[in-house]
């Protein structure tokens, strides 16, 4: 055990406790990026004419009851993940005076005691008894202020600490407000997809480079989980304050994807994250028509897209194809019994 002991409690703990927090939100989660889709294809339709804009809302009380929670989850085990750190800070800092002060015992803390053979080979014998009480003082003395030197420090890291904790209680007592959510944000405490979550917070003012950079080196790099935005506008807002602080495209190339993603299927109507392949064609049914009618609508609009009427055209052949794989594994299932 080194001179200083670390934090009674194992960060990993801690951070366990933050994830543990993320994960029960999920399904409510889910159910909000459900509603949103809903409400983004509505808008789309609106845009067309096919629904009667007031319609478009009827689902805004479920996404600010969703948002209410979500945001309170997410702030919680922002808070909690930060304690984390401030802990990981701590404990790093004390290996640090623990490493220093075997190195120095190591080193004699600077001091080299006199040897008995050259006293007596030098016939000095008298005097070693003289200079080896001299160099005992003087180890002392240097021991005794390196010793106080790194309690100073110790004193200071213990107190940046209370800092911390003082900080997060209080947070977390008077609950989420702008300036926590981004302070929060800015130590890396928070995924990116804060972003959606707390639509009326303003985001402009984080330097998106640095957090990236930031994140990268905590080891957060998933932290931008294109998954996490349920459609094209929440995905775009991020995309938006990404670019204004000059973060590589490769970066956040998989978010660009989603963007493109949800951009098209809300204008066919389609509930991305619903949409399972796995479930077989007769399941896909309305994603399959969405689909094919989405292409004949894009060549209608720009007659440059030809190879977006063809897909229209042969979208029935090939959405027969699936029907008919679907059969043959029903027959066998049928055979096999």
């Amino acid at each position: 055990m080194g001179l200083f002991p670390r934090y009674p409690a194992d960060p990993a703990s801690v951070y366990a406790a933050a994830a543990e927090t993320e994960a029960k939100l999920k399904p409510l989660g889910a159910l909000r990026g459900a509603v949103k889709s809903q409400h983004a294809q509505a808008v789309a339709a609106s845009s067309n004419g096919m629904v009667v804009p007031p319609l478009m809302g009827a689902l805004d009380p479920v996404i600010r009851v969703c948002e209410a929670v979500l945001q309170s989850g997410a702030y919680s085990a922002g808070c909690i993940r930060f304690w984390g750190d401030a802990i990981t800070t701590y404990n790093t800092g004390v290996d640090g005076l623990n490493r220093r002060y075997e190195e120095a015992v190591g080193d004699g803390f600077g001091q080299t005691a006199p040897s008995l053979w050259d006293y007596l080979g030098g016939g000095r014998a008298g005097e070693y008894v003289d200079d080896l009480r001299a160099h005992q003082v003087d180890l002392a003395a240097a021991k005794a202020a390196l010793i106080g030197q790194l309690e100073r420090e110790e004193q200071t890291l213990d107190g940046t600490l209370d800092d911390e904790a003082t900080r997060v209680t209080g947070w977390l007592d008077r609950g989420a407000s702008d300036a926590s959510v981004l302070a929060l944000v800015r130590a890396g405490a928070m995924p990116l997809s804060v972003v959606d979550i707390f639509p009326g917070i303003d985001f402009s003012g984080i330097d998106m480079a640095a957090l990236s950079r930031r994140l990268l080196v905590q080891g957060r790099s998933g932290f931008l989980d294109p998954a996490q935005f349920p459609t094209a506008e929440s995905a775009r807002k991020l995309l938006d304050l990404l670019r204004e602080d000059g973060v590589p495209p490769a970066d956040y190339g998989p978010l660009l994807q989603r963007y493109w993603l949800l951009t098209a299927t809300e204008k066919a109507g389609i509930y991305l994250d619903g949409w399972d392949p796995s479930q077989g064609a007769d399941a896909n049914l309305g994603n399959l028509v969405a689909s094919y009618d989405y292409y004949g609508e894009l060549f209608l609009n720009n007659p440059d897209f030809q190879w977006a009427g063809m897909a229209s055209m042969i979208g029935p052949t090939f959405a027969g194809g699936m029907f008919d794989l679907q059969l043959l594994r029903q027959l066998g299932d049928i055979a096999s019994t």
